[in-house]
């Protein structure tokens, strides 16, 4: 009733509470609310004698055991026999709230792995092009110092060397890039 009297509760009440239905009719929705949040249920009782219908989401409530239970609550003004009475639809959502904590953790879980490959291809891409600038920079100098010698065999290994070593400056890059856009930054 409107002082939080518990009038009647259904078999899902039992369960949900651990209390058979006539226990749980000597008590009141107070009992069933956890300390240092009864403004809460004095906020429901409020709205509903403003508006009639009252819908919160993921409140907590305790069980007989003292146990925290996660629900979602709908609460309406009904006539109850010759009176007024709230009636309160409580649905636990201790699966949803254990799911969506498991979605927050494997998100966090995702952004440091993502964090991680970002640095990793930075990190690996720069350790590449110091190598990468010192062949190529041998290759340039060897070619000079061989300038004039005619050696087919010498000038297709440098050839060879030269171009791999633009292919992998290019697949350097590429990864450059792509870690700059993959981090927002291009």
């Amino acid at each position: 009733d409107d002082s939080g009297a518990i009038l009647d509760a259904n078999p899902q009440a039992e369960s949900l509470l651990g209390l058979p239905v006539e226990a749980i009719k000597q008590k009141t929705s107070a009992d069933f609310w956890p300390r240092g949040k009864q403004d809460q249920l004095t906020g429901i009782f409020e709205e509903l004698r403003d508006s009639g219908t009252v819908e919160r989401l993921d409140l907590d409530l305790c069980t007989a055991s003292g146990r925290t239970v996660p629900v979602d609550l709908r609460a309406c003004i009904i006539a109850f026999g010759d009176r007024d009475a709230v009636y309160f639809l409580i649905r636990d959502v201790t699966e949803t709230r254990r799911a969506r904590e498991e979605i927050l953790e494997a998100n966090r879980r995702l952004r440091e792995l993502d964090h991680l490959k970002t640095d990793f291809l930075n990190t690996v891409s720069h350790e590449l092009r110091t190598p990468l600038t010192s062949i190529k920079w041998s290759a340039e100098s060897l070619a000079s110092m061989l300038k004039g010698q005619e050696d087919p065999n010498l000038e297709r290994l440098l050839t060879i060397i030269g171009d791999d070593n633009q292919r992998l400056s290019a697949l350097i890059e590429q990864l450059l890039s792509f870690s700059s856009f993959d981090a927002g930054r291009l």
